[in-house]
């Protein structure tokens, strides 16, 4: 349904601007725009170091782990007070691992905020510049099932955000 809605009102708005002479209407590969764009690079880049960095560390936490977990297993001693300590030495280490996967998953999204934002904010500067009526998206939306080639603006867009 909610299709349907975005492509009727796809279409009315294109029927309705399509009597002016200098009507522009392109879309963006939006997919595209984040594999080349250079901001996107820089902090793909900048997340990759930082899981790399980071990747000894939990590859660390997680054998600590394995062994504590081996040996409640394998352990013959039956003292709570030692399993418990065990227990909470564990659940530290857990706790370390979960914060260092926070960290890393908190800056993607902090990153990728940036680039939607720039992009955004690029794409409705191009679209006045250059004289457009709409610039649609044509993926994850609903809103189109075709999008004739000469409609991509996608490279121009990359160059234009690229350029600033």
């Amino acid at each position: 349904m909610k299709s349907i809605i975005i492509l009727s009102s796809v279409l009315i708005l294109t029927a309705c601007g399509s009597s002016e002479a200098d009507f522009k209407t392109g879309y963006v590969d939006i997919n595209d725009v984040y594999l080349k764009m250079d901001l996107s690079k820089k902090y793909n880049e900048k997340l990759s170091v930082l899981e790399a960095k980071k990747r000894p560390e939990l590859i660390d936490l997680a054998t600590q782990i394995e062994s504590i977990n081996n040996e409640l297993k394998n352990s013959k001693i039956t003292e709570d007070d030692y399993i418990d300590e065990l227990k909470q030495k564990k659940a530290h280490i857990y706790h370390k691992k979960n914060q260092i996967e926070q960290m890393i998953h908190d800056s993607s999204d902090v990153y990728t905020k940036i680039v939607n934002d720039k992009i955004n904010e690029k794409i409705n500067e191009y679209g006045k510049e250059h004289g457009f009526k709409y610039i649609f998206n044509p993926r994850n939306n609903g809103g189109f099932l075709y999008g004739d080639s000469t409609l991509n603006i996608t490279h121009e867009v990359i160059e234009f955000i690229n350029k600033k």
